[in-house]
Protein backbone atom coordinates (compact mmCIF):
# COMPACT_ATOMS: atom_id res chain seq x y z
CA UNK A 1 0.00 0.00 0.00
CA UNK A 2 1.22 3.25 -1.41
CA UNK A 3 1.40 6.43 0.87
CA UNK A 4 0.25 9.74 0.33
CA UNK A 5 3.41 10.79 0.08
CA UNK A 6 4.22 8.52 -3.15
CA UNK A 7 1.30 8.78 -4.67
CA UNK A 8 1.53 12.94 -4.63
CA UNK A 9 3.00 14.90 -8.02
CA UNK A 10 5.28 17.35 -7.82
CA UNK A 11 5.55 20.16 -9.94
CA UNK A 12 8.17 19.06 -11.61
CA UNK A 13 6.06 15.50 -12.39
CA UNK A 14 3.30 18.07 -14.20
CA UNK A 15 5.50 19.88 -15.97
CA UNK A 16 7.28 16.59 -17.31
CA UNK A 17 3.77 15.59 -18.08
CA UNK A 18 3.04 18.89 -20.28
CA UNK A 19 6.43 18.58 -22.20
CA UNK A 20 5.44 15.41 -22.73
CA UNK A 21 1.67 15.99 -23.73
CA UNK A 22 3.01 18.99 -25.86
CA UNK A 23 5.46 16.87 -27.60
CA UNK A 24 2.97 14.64 -28.47
CA UNK A 25 0.56 17.42 -30.09
CA UNK A 26 3.56 18.89 -32.21
CA UNK A 27 4.84 15.20 -33.37
CA UNK A 28 0.74 15.06 -34.45
CA UNK A 29 0.51 18.76 -35.75
CA UNK A 30 3.72 17.91 -37.79
CA UNK A 31 2.11 14.40 -39.03
CA UNK A 32 -0.56 16.20 -40.34
CA UNK A 33 0.30 19.34 -41.12
CA UNK A 34 3.08 18.01 -43.61
CA UNK A 35 0.37 16.02 -44.95
CA UNK A 36 -1.15 19.16 -45.86
CA UNK A 37 -1.08 20.82 -49.20
CA UNK A 38 -1.94 24.33 -47.53
CA UNK A 39 0.24 26.62 -46.10
CA UNK A 40 0.18 26.28 -41.95
CA UNK A 41 1.39 28.61 -39.98
CA UNK A 42 1.00 28.75 -35.84
CA UNK A 43 1.84 31.78 -34.19
CA UNK A 44 0.85 33.68 -30.99
CA UNK A 45 -0.23 37.52 -31.48
CA UNK A 46 1.49 37.15 -35.05
CA UNK A 47 4.92 35.52 -33.60
CA UNK A 48 5.52 32.22 -35.21
CA UNK A 49 5.80 29.15 -33.22
CA UNK A 50 5.32 26.34 -36.52
CA UNK A 51 5.64 26.48 -39.75
CA UNK A 52 5.05 23.30 -41.97
CA UNK A 53 6.84 22.41 -45.17
CA UNK A 54 4.05 23.86 -47.07
CA UNK A 55 4.13 27.25 -45.73
CA UNK A 56 8.12 27.47 -46.06
CA UNK A 57 7.73 26.29 -49.83
CA UNK A 58 5.25 28.83 -51.28
CA UNK A 59 6.81 31.57 -48.89
CA UNK A 60 10.13 30.97 -49.90
CA UNK A 61 12.03 30.78 -46.66
CA UNK A 62 13.42 27.44 -44.45
CA UNK A 63 11.45 26.35 -41.97
CA UNK A 64 13.67 26.94 -38.82
CA UNK A 65 14.06 30.60 -40.36
CA UNK A 66 10.50 31.38 -40.25
CA UNK A 67 9.98 30.55 -36.68
CA UNK A 68 10.33 33.28 -34.46
CA UNK A 69 8.94 35.97 -37.25
CA UNK A 70 6.50 38.44 -37.05
CA UNK A 71 3.85 36.80 -39.34
CA UNK A 72 2.80 39.99 -40.51
CA UNK A 73 5.91 40.61 -42.56
CA UNK A 74 5.32 37.41 -44.47
CA UNK A 75 2.19 39.95 -45.72
CA UNK A 76 2.52 42.46 -48.42
CA UNK A 77 2.00 46.04 -46.98
CA UNK A 78 -1.19 46.87 -48.71
CA UNK A 79 -2.52 43.80 -46.94
CA UNK A 80 -0.77 43.90 -43.36
CA UNK A 81 -3.51 46.42 -41.42
CA UNK A 82 -6.33 43.89 -42.80
CA UNK A 83 -4.54 41.33 -41.57
CA UNK A 84 -3.69 42.79 -38.01
CA UNK A 85 -7.13 43.40 -37.49
CA UNK A 86 -8.57 39.90 -38.57
CA UNK A 87 -5.65 38.59 -35.90
CA UNK A 88 -6.51 40.83 -32.89
CA UNK A 89 -10.59 40.21 -33.62
CA UNK A 90 -10.41 36.61 -33.49
CA UNK A 91 -11.68 36.60 -37.22
CA UNK A 92 -12.27 33.11 -38.48
CA UNK A 93 -13.91 33.50 -41.73
CA UNK A 94 -12.10 32.89 -45.30
CA UNK A 95 -10.50 36.04 -46.81
CA UNK A 96 -8.16 37.33 -49.31
CA UNK A 97 -4.67 39.35 -48.87
CA UNK A 98 -1.27 39.68 -50.78
CA UNK A 99 1.55 37.77 -49.23
CA UNK A 100 5.07 38.10 -49.30
CA UNK A 101 7.95 36.01 -50.58
CA UNK A 102 11.35 35.74 -49.10
CA UNK A 103 12.55 37.56 -52.70
CA UNK A 104 9.95 40.19 -52.47
CA UNK A 105 7.38 38.65 -55.14
CA UNK A 106 4.22 38.68 -53.93
CA UNK A 107 1.15 36.34 -54.96
CA UNK A 108 -2.74 36.60 -53.73
CA UNK A 109 -3.79 34.02 -50.97
CA UNK A 110 -7.03 32.50 -49.06
CA UNK A 111 -6.40 32.78 -45.76
CA UNK A 112 -8.53 31.33 -42.65
CA UNK A 113 -7.19 31.44 -39.17
CA UNK A 114 -8.69 29.63 -36.02
CA UNK A 115 -8.46 30.70 -32.25
CA UNK A 116 -7.05 27.02 -30.54
CA UNK A 117 -7.06 26.96 -26.69
CA UNK A 118 -4.61 24.46 -24.35
CA UNK A 119 -5.52 24.96 -21.19
CA UNK A 120 -4.19 29.03 -20.42
CA UNK A 121 -1.83 28.71 -23.46
CA UNK A 122 -3.69 30.50 -27.08
CA UNK A 123 -2.36 30.33 -30.20
CA UNK A 124 -3.58 30.95 -33.76
CA UNK A 125 -3.44 28.96 -36.54
CA UNK A 126 -3.58 30.11 -40.14
CA UNK A 127 -4.02 27.97 -43.31
CA UNK A 128 -2.56 30.02 -46.47
CA UNK A 129 -3.35 28.74 -49.91
CA UNK A 130 -2.04 30.43 -53.17
CA UNK A 131 -5.07 30.76 -55.81
CA UNK A 132 -2.62 32.85 -58.23
CA UNK A 133 -4.04 30.26 -60.42
CA UNK A 134 -7.54 30.84 -59.33
CA UNK A 135 -7.33 34.12 -59.95
CA UNK A 136 -5.65 33.52 -63.23
CA UNK A 137 -8.89 31.32 -63.85
CA UNK A 138 -11.12 34.00 -62.92
CA UNK A 139 -9.68 36.95 -64.68
CA UNK A 140 -9.54 34.70 -68.14
CA UNK A 141 -13.02 34.04 -67.40
CA UNK A 142 -14.18 37.69 -66.97
CA UNK A 143 -12.33 38.49 -70.08
CA UNK A 144 -13.64 36.05 -71.48
CA UNK A 145 -17.12 36.90 -70.49
CA UNK A 146 -15.84 40.57 -71.53
CA UNK A 147 -14.87 39.31 -75.10
CA UNK A 148 -17.99 37.57 -75.30
CA UNK A 149 -19.89 40.49 -74.39
CA UNK A 150 -18.25 42.84 -76.65
CA UNK A 151 -19.07 40.91 -79.54
CA UNK A 152 -22.52 39.88 -78.52
CA UNK A 153 -23.80 42.79 -77.48
CA UNK A 154 -22.54 45.17 -79.08
CA UNK A 155 -22.99 43.15 -82.25
CA UNK A 156 -26.05 45.35 -84.83
CA UNK A 157 -27.66 42.10 -85.65
CA UNK A 158 -30.01 40.61 -82.93
CA UNK A 159 -28.57 37.68 -81.58
CA UNK A 160 -30.33 35.48 -79.45
CA UNK A 161 -29.28 32.13 -77.62
CA UNK A 162 -32.33 30.03 -76.97
CA UNK A 163 -31.87 26.61 -74.46
CA UNK A 164 -33.15 23.17 -75.13
CA UNK A 165 -36.25 23.82 -73.58
CA UNK A 166 -36.87 26.83 -75.52
CA UNK A 167 -36.64 29.49 -73.25
CA UNK A 168 -33.99 32.25 -74.22
CA UNK A 169 -30.71 31.80 -72.40
CA UNK A 170 -29.44 35.19 -74.07
CA UNK A 171 -30.76 38.00 -75.92
CA UNK A 172 -28.75 40.85 -77.38
CA UNK A 173 -29.53 44.71 -76.99
CA UNK A 174 -29.95 44.66 -80.97
CA UNK A 175 -33.37 43.37 -80.81
CA UNK A 176 -34.47 46.66 -79.43
CA UNK A 177 -33.30 48.93 -82.21
CA UNK A 178 -34.88 46.17 -84.23
CA UNK A 179 -37.99 45.49 -82.90
CA UNK A 180 -38.90 47.77 -80.01
CA UNK A 181 -38.69 45.70 -76.95
CA UNK A 182 -35.70 45.08 -74.92
CA UNK A 183 -33.97 42.08 -74.12
CA UNK A 184 -35.54 41.76 -70.41
CA UNK A 185 -38.65 41.59 -72.42
CA UNK A 186 -37.85 38.53 -74.17
CA UNK A 187 -36.09 37.18 -71.34
CA UNK A 188 -39.62 37.23 -69.22
CA UNK A 189 -41.61 36.14 -72.69
CA UNK A 190 -40.32 32.88 -74.46
CA UNK A 191 -43.43 33.26 -76.74
CA UNK A 192 -42.74 37.11 -77.72
CA UNK A 193 -41.63 36.33 -80.88
CA UNK A 194 -44.01 34.80 -82.50
CA UNK A 195 -46.46 36.91 -80.84
CA UNK A 196 -44.68 39.64 -82.75
CA UNK A 197 -44.67 37.57 -85.74
CA UNK A 198 -47.03 38.47 -88.77
CA UNK A 199 -49.68 36.47 -89.09
CA UNK A 200 -49.67 35.87 -92.51
CA UNK A 201 -46.08 34.38 -91.60
CA UNK A 202 -46.70 32.60 -87.92
CA UNK A 203 -47.11 29.29 -89.50
CA UNK A 204 -43.83 29.19 -91.17
CA UNK A 205 -41.79 30.88 -88.22
CA UNK A 206 -43.88 28.06 -86.08
CA UNK A 207 -42.65 24.76 -88.40
CA UNK A 208 -39.39 26.32 -88.52
CA UNK A 209 -38.85 26.54 -84.68
CA UNK A 210 -40.31 22.60 -84.17
CA UNK A 211 -37.39 21.82 -86.94
CA UNK A 212 -34.52 24.08 -85.70
CA UNK A 213 -34.41 21.85 -82.28
CA UNK A 214 -33.75 18.61 -83.86
CA UNK A 215 -31.88 19.62 -87.00
CA UNK A 216 -27.77 19.77 -87.11
CA UNK A 217 -27.62 21.83 -89.66
CA UNK A 218 -27.80 25.72 -90.11
CA UNK A 219 -31.62 26.75 -90.61
CA UNK A 220 -32.66 30.01 -93.00
CA UNK A 221 -35.87 31.84 -92.73
CA UNK A 222 -37.36 35.64 -93.84
CA UNK A 223 -40.55 36.64 -92.31
CA UNK A 224 -42.09 39.53 -91.29
CA UNK A 225 -42.54 40.92 -87.28
CA UNK A 226 -44.67 43.63 -86.27
CA UNK A 227 -42.83 46.21 -83.92
CA UNK A 228 -43.56 48.32 -81.09
CA UNK A 229 -44.36 50.80 -82.55
CA UNK A 230 -46.66 49.28 -85.34
CA UNK A 231 -44.41 49.41 -88.06
CA UNK A 232 -43.98 46.34 -89.97
CA UNK A 233 -39.90 44.74 -90.74
CA UNK A 234 -38.75 41.98 -92.74
CA UNK A 235 -36.36 39.88 -90.60
CA UNK A 236 -33.81 37.48 -92.37
CA UNK A 237 -33.12 34.92 -90.05
CA UNK A 238 -30.24 32.31 -89.99
CA UNK A 239 -29.58 29.95 -86.74
CA UNK A 240 -27.75 26.58 -85.81
CA UNK A 241 -27.40 24.25 -82.77
CA UNK A 242 -24.86 25.14 -80.05
CA UNK A 243 -23.34 22.08 -78.69
CA UNK A 244 -20.74 21.58 -75.43
CA UNK A 245 -17.49 19.15 -76.34
CA UNK A 246 -18.85 15.85 -75.44
CA UNK A 247 -21.46 16.95 -78.02
CA UNK A 248 -24.37 17.63 -76.19
CA UNK A 249 -27.03 19.96 -77.52
CA UNK A 250 -26.78 23.29 -75.52
CA UNK A 251 -29.72 24.71 -77.76
CA UNK A 252 -29.51 27.14 -80.62
CA UNK A 253 -28.01 30.33 -81.57
CA UNK A 254 -29.70 32.45 -83.87
CA UNK A 255 -28.98 35.76 -85.90
CA UNK A 256 -31.66 38.33 -86.85
CA UNK A 257 -30.63 41.00 -88.88
CA UNK A 258 -33.43 44.02 -90.51
CA UNK A 259 -33.58 43.24 -94.05
CA UNK A 260 -36.50 45.87 -94.62
CA UNK A 261 -34.31 48.33 -96.84
CA UNK A 262 -33.32 45.28 -98.48
CA UNK A 263 -36.54 43.49 -99.21
CA UNK A 264 -37.57 47.55 -100.57
CA UNK A 265 -34.70 47.49 -103.23
CA UNK A 266 -35.28 44.14 -104.15
CA UNK A 267 -38.88 44.64 -104.51
CA UNK A 268 -37.78 48.10 -106.82
CA UNK A 269 -35.50 45.80 -108.85
CA UNK A 270 -37.98 43.56 -109.50
CA UNK A 271 -40.34 46.33 -110.86
CA UNK A 272 -37.23 47.83 -113.12
CA UNK A 273 -36.51 44.00 -114.29
CA UNK A 274 -39.81 43.40 -115.13
CA UNK A 275 -40.35 46.73 -117.02
CA UNK A 276 -37.26 46.53 -119.03
CA UNK A 277 -38.03 42.82 -119.26
CA UNK A 278 -41.50 43.82 -120.91
CA UNK A 279 -40.19 46.92 -123.03
CA UNK A 280 -40.76 47.00 -126.64
CA UNK A 281 -37.60 48.38 -127.06
CA UNK A 282 -34.52 46.21 -127.44
CA UNK A 283 -32.41 46.51 -124.04
CA UNK A 284 -29.08 45.51 -123.78
CA UNK A 285 -26.33 45.10 -120.87
CA UNK A 286 -22.89 44.81 -121.30
CA UNK A 287 -19.44 44.36 -118.88
CA UNK A 288 -16.70 46.93 -119.64
CA UNK A 289 -14.97 44.59 -122.03
CA UNK A 290 -18.30 44.66 -124.05
CA UNK A 291 -19.25 40.95 -123.16
CA UNK A 292 -23.57 41.21 -123.68
CA UNK A 293 -24.38 40.16 -120.19
CA UNK A 294 -27.86 40.66 -120.93
CA UNK A 295 -30.87 41.33 -123.38
CA UNK A 296 -34.52 41.37 -122.91
CA UNK A 297 -37.42 39.49 -125.33
CA UNK A 298 -37.73 42.66 -127.37
CA UNK A 299 -34.08 42.22 -128.44
CA UNK A 300 -33.87 39.04 -129.30
CA UNK A 301 -36.85 39.35 -131.23
CA UNK A 302 -35.78 42.65 -133.04
CA UNK A 303 -32.42 40.71 -134.02
CA UNK A 304 -34.51 37.59 -135.52
CA UNK A 305 -33.24 35.05 -132.44
CA UNK A 306 -34.87 32.22 -130.94
CA UNK A 307 -33.27 32.24 -127.33
CA UNK A 308 -31.39 34.98 -125.43
CA UNK A 309 -28.25 32.47 -124.92
CA UNK A 310 -27.75 32.59 -128.52
CA UNK A 311 -26.87 36.14 -127.74
CA UNK A 312 -25.30 36.40 -124.08
CA UNK A 313 -21.34 36.37 -123.89
CA UNK A 314 -20.96 37.51 -127.58
CA UNK A 315 -19.82 40.90 -128.70
CA UNK A 316 -22.28 44.22 -130.17
CA UNK A 317 -19.72 44.09 -133.18
CA UNK A 318 -21.46 40.49 -134.64
CA UNK A 319 -25.05 42.61 -134.60
CA UNK A 320 -23.78 45.84 -136.80
CA UNK A 321 -23.44 45.79 -140.34
CA UNK A 322 -20.15 48.24 -140.03
CA UNK A 323 -18.09 46.65 -136.94
CA UNK A 324 -15.90 48.95 -136.50
CA UNK A 325 -18.91 51.76 -135.78
CA UNK A 326 -19.18 49.76 -132.24
CA UNK A 327 -16.06 50.53 -131.28
CA UNK A 328 -16.14 54.34 -131.93
CA UNK A 329 -19.43 54.47 -130.08
CA UNK A 330 -17.82 52.56 -127.12
CA UNK A 331 -14.89 54.64 -127.10
CA UNK A 332 -17.12 57.95 -127.20
CA UNK A 333 -19.27 56.64 -124.59
CA UNK A 334 -16.90 55.79 -121.93
CA UNK A 335 -15.64 59.33 -122.10
CA UNK A 336 -18.75 60.89 -122.42
CA UNK A 337 -21.18 58.79 -120.25
CA UNK A 338 -23.95 58.78 -122.50
CA UNK A 339 -24.10 58.33 -126.91
CA UNK A 340 -27.36 59.08 -128.65
CA UNK A 341 -27.27 58.05 -132.67
CA UNK A 342 -28.15 55.69 -135.17
CA UNK A 343 -26.40 52.82 -136.57
CA UNK A 344 -27.41 49.99 -139.47
CA UNK A 345 -27.86 46.15 -137.39
CA UNK A 346 -27.85 43.23 -139.16
CA UNK A 347 -30.37 40.52 -138.05
CA UNK A 348 -29.60 36.50 -137.65
CA UNK A 349 -30.62 36.05 -141.06
CA UNK A 350 -28.10 38.67 -142.87
CA UNK A 351 -30.72 41.29 -143.35
CA UNK A 352 -29.94 44.91 -142.07
CA UNK A 353 -32.21 47.63 -139.98
CA UNK A 354 -32.25 51.19 -138.84
CA UNK A 355 -31.82 51.62 -134.94
CA UNK A 356 -31.49 54.67 -132.72
CA UNK A 357 -29.29 54.15 -129.99
CA UNK A 358 -29.24 55.28 -126.75
CA UNK A 359 -26.34 54.09 -124.40
CA UNK A 360 -25.21 54.81 -120.99
CA UNK A 361 -22.83 54.15 -118.20
CA UNK A 362 -24.16 52.21 -115.18
CA UNK A 363 -22.12 52.87 -111.87
CA UNK A 364 -21.92 51.77 -108.68
CA UNK A 365 -22.32 53.51 -105.69
CA UNK A 366 -18.65 54.96 -105.20
CA UNK A 367 -19.63 56.08 -109.46
CA UNK A 368 -17.44 53.88 -111.02
CA UNK A 369 -19.00 52.67 -114.23
CA UNK A 370 -19.16 48.87 -114.04
CA UNK A 371 -21.24 48.37 -116.86
CA UNK A 372 -22.88 49.44 -120.44
CA UNK A 373 -26.57 49.67 -120.98
CA UNK A 374 -28.36 50.26 -124.39
CA UNK A 375 -31.43 50.93 -125.59
CA UNK A 376 -32.61 50.13 -129.68
CA UNK A 377 -35.61 50.92 -131.63
CA UNK A 378 -35.97 49.84 -134.72
CA UNK A 379 -36.63 52.99 -136.54
CA UNK A 380 -36.40 51.64 -140.21
CA UNK A 381 -39.85 52.25 -141.28
CA UNK A 382 -39.92 55.42 -139.62
CA UNK A 383 -36.84 56.91 -141.52
CA UNK A 384 -38.70 55.22 -144.91
CA UNK A 385 -41.60 57.33 -143.84
CA UNK A 386 -39.40 60.39 -143.37
CA UNK A 387 -37.78 60.20 -146.77
CA UNK A 388 -41.66 59.61 -148.27
CA UNK A 389 -42.54 63.04 -146.46
CA UNK A 390 -39.56 65.09 -147.54
CA UNK A 391 -39.93 63.88 -151.36
CA UNK A 392 -43.60 64.51 -150.87
CA UNK A 393 -43.02 67.90 -149.06
CA UNK A 394 -40.73 68.57 -152.31
CA UNK A 395 -43.34 67.86 -154.57
CA UNK A 396 -45.58 70.03 -152.73
CA UNK A 397 -42.64 72.97 -152.75
CA UNK A 398 -42.80 73.23 -156.51
CA UNK A 399 -46.39 73.26 -156.62
CA UNK A 400 -46.85 75.99 -154.09
CA UNK A 401 -44.25 78.27 -156.14
CA UNK A 402 -45.40 77.80 -159.96
CA UNK A 403 -43.53 79.84 -162.64
CA UNK A 404 -46.04 80.41 -165.76
CA UNK A 405 -44.79 81.98 -168.74
CA UNK A 406 -48.59 83.79 -169.70
CA UNK A 407 -47.20 85.00 -173.01
CA UNK A 408 -43.99 85.21 -174.75
CA UNK A 409 -42.25 87.91 -172.96
CA UNK A 410 -44.25 87.44 -169.82
CA UNK A 411 -43.95 85.22 -166.69
CA UNK A 412 -46.12 85.05 -163.87
CA UNK A 413 -45.92 83.26 -160.31
CA UNK A 414 -49.62 83.21 -158.37
CA UNK A 415 -48.47 82.93 -154.80
CA UNK A 416 -51.11 81.26 -152.37
CA UNK A 417 -50.64 80.57 -148.73
CA UNK A 418 -47.71 81.23 -146.23
CA UNK A 419 -44.82 82.84 -147.63
CA UNK A 420 -41.41 81.15 -145.21
CA UNK A 421 -38.03 82.13 -145.99
CA UNK A 422 -37.53 77.94 -147.66
CA UNK A 423 -40.48 78.65 -149.65
CA UNK A 424 -39.04 82.01 -151.19
CA UNK A 425 -35.63 80.88 -151.34
CA UNK A 426 -37.47 77.95 -153.60
CA UNK A 427 -39.63 80.72 -155.28
CA UNK A 428 -36.33 82.88 -156.10
CA UNK A 429 -34.31 79.81 -157.69
CA UNK A 430 -37.53 78.34 -160.18
CA UNK A 431 -38.35 82.20 -161.01
CA UNK A 432 -34.59 82.76 -162.13
CA UNK A 433 -34.49 79.74 -164.31
CA UNK A 434 -37.55 80.59 -166.28
CA UNK A 435 -36.54 84.04 -166.52
CA UNK A 436 -32.88 82.17 -167.78
CA UNK A 437 -34.93 79.67 -169.85
CA UNK A 438 -37.70 81.44 -171.86
CA UNK A 439 -35.82 84.72 -172.04
CA UNK A 440 -38.92 87.10 -170.51
CA UNK A 441 -38.84 90.66 -170.01
CA UNK A 442 -41.83 90.74 -167.51
CA UNK A 443 -42.51 89.16 -164.64
CA UNK A 444 -45.78 89.29 -162.70
CA UNK A 445 -45.35 88.00 -159.01
CA UNK A 446 -49.26 87.84 -157.61
CA UNK A 447 -49.11 87.49 -153.85
CA UNK A 448 -53.26 88.18 -153.78
CA UNK A 449 -53.09 84.94 -152.14
CA UNK A 450 -50.50 85.11 -149.58
CA UNK A 451 -51.75 86.80 -145.54
CA UNK A 452 -48.92 87.98 -144.52
CA UNK A 453 -44.67 88.04 -144.56
CA UNK A 454 -42.22 87.75 -142.01
CA UNK A 455 -39.26 90.12 -142.01
CA UNK A 456 -37.28 87.33 -143.27
CA UNK A 457 -39.03 86.85 -146.40
CA UNK A 458 -39.24 90.28 -147.47
CA UNK A 459 -36.06 90.73 -147.36
CA UNK A 460 -35.94 87.66 -149.64
CA UNK A 461 -38.50 88.81 -152.01
CA UNK A 462 -36.88 92.00 -152.41
CA UNK A 463 -33.39 90.33 -152.92
CA UNK A 464 -35.34 88.49 -155.80
CA UNK A 465 -36.23 91.68 -157.44
CA UNK A 466 -32.86 92.77 -157.31
CA UNK A 467 -31.68 89.37 -158.97
CA UNK A 468 -34.87 89.60 -161.80
CA UNK A 469 -33.30 93.03 -162.70
CA UNK A 470 -29.73 91.57 -162.67
CA UNK A 471 -31.16 89.20 -165.26
CA UNK A 472 -32.57 92.21 -167.46
CA UNK A 473 -36.39 91.51 -166.41
CA UNK A 474 -38.77 94.01 -165.23
CA UNK A 475 -41.07 93.11 -162.13
CA UNK A 476 -44.35 94.01 -161.23
CA UNK A 477 -45.61 93.20 -157.86
CA UNK A 478 -49.28 92.96 -157.58
CA UNK A 479 -52.25 92.30 -154.92
CA UNK A 480 -50.12 93.28 -151.88
CA UNK A 481 -52.39 93.65 -148.69
CA UNK A 482 -51.81 95.60 -146.03
CA UNK A 483 -49.84 93.62 -143.68
CA UNK A 484 -47.09 92.80 -146.00
CA UNK A 485 -46.84 97.02 -146.86
CA UNK A 486 -46.28 97.62 -143.19
CA UNK A 487 -44.09 94.99 -143.29
CA UNK A 488 -42.03 96.45 -146.50
CA UNK A 489 -42.16 99.85 -145.20
CA UNK A 490 -40.89 99.21 -141.39
CA UNK A 491 -38.13 97.18 -143.13
CA UNK A 492 -37.26 100.85 -144.88
CA UNK A 493 -37.53 98.62 -148.38
CA UNK A 494 -37.47 100.76 -150.71
CA UNK A 495 -39.99 99.87 -154.36
CA UNK A 496 -39.94 103.27 -156.16
CA UNK A 497 -38.53 101.35 -158.89
CA UNK A 498 -41.29 98.05 -158.88
CA UNK A 499 -44.23 98.81 -160.50
CA UNK A 500 -46.76 97.43 -158.46
CA UNK A 501 -50.75 97.40 -159.16
CA UNK A 502 -53.80 95.97 -156.79
CA UNK A 503 -54.74 92.92 -158.56
CA UNK A 504 -53.44 90.61 -160.80
CA UNK A 505 -55.74 91.58 -164.09
CA UNK A 506 -54.62 95.26 -163.34
CA UNK A 507 -51.08 94.06 -163.37
CA UNK A 508 -51.10 92.18 -166.57
CA UNK A 509 -52.74 94.99 -168.29
CA UNK A 510 -49.57 97.22 -167.77
CA UNK A 511 -47.73 94.45 -168.98
CA UNK A 512 -49.15 93.88 -172.10
CA UNK A 513 -49.19 97.51 -172.39
CA UNK A 514 -45.53 97.85 -172.16
CA UNK A 515 -45.62 94.44 -174.69
CA UNK A 516 -47.27 97.03 -177.30
CA UNK A 517 -50.25 94.23 -176.82
CA UNK A 518 -53.37 96.67 -175.54
CA UNK A 519 -56.75 94.65 -174.25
Amino acid sequence: MQTKEQTQTTPADEVSALRHRLARLQARFRRLSEASFEAIIIHRQARILEVNQAAADVLGYERSAMVGMDGLNLVAPASREIVRENIAGGYEKPYEATMLRADGSTFPADLRGKVVSSGADTVRVTAVRDITERKQARQALEESRRRFRTVADFTYDWEYWIGPEGEFLYVSPACQRITGYDRQAFLENPQLLQQITHRDDRAALEEHLQHEVKRDEPLFLEFRISTRAGEERWIEHACQPVKDDEGRRLGRRASNRDATDRKAMEQELRVKESAIASSINGIAITDLQGSICYVNQAFVDMWGYNDVSEVLGRLPPDFVERPREVGQVIEELLDASSWVGELRAKRKDGSTFIVQLSASLVADAGGRPIRMMSSFVDVTEARHAQRQIARQAEEILELSTPVIELWEGIVVVPLIGTLDSRRAQRLAEDLLDAIASTQSDLVLVDVTGVPTIDTQTARHLIETITAVRLLGADMILTGVRPAIAQTIVHLGLDLSNITTRSSLAAGLRVALGILGEGM
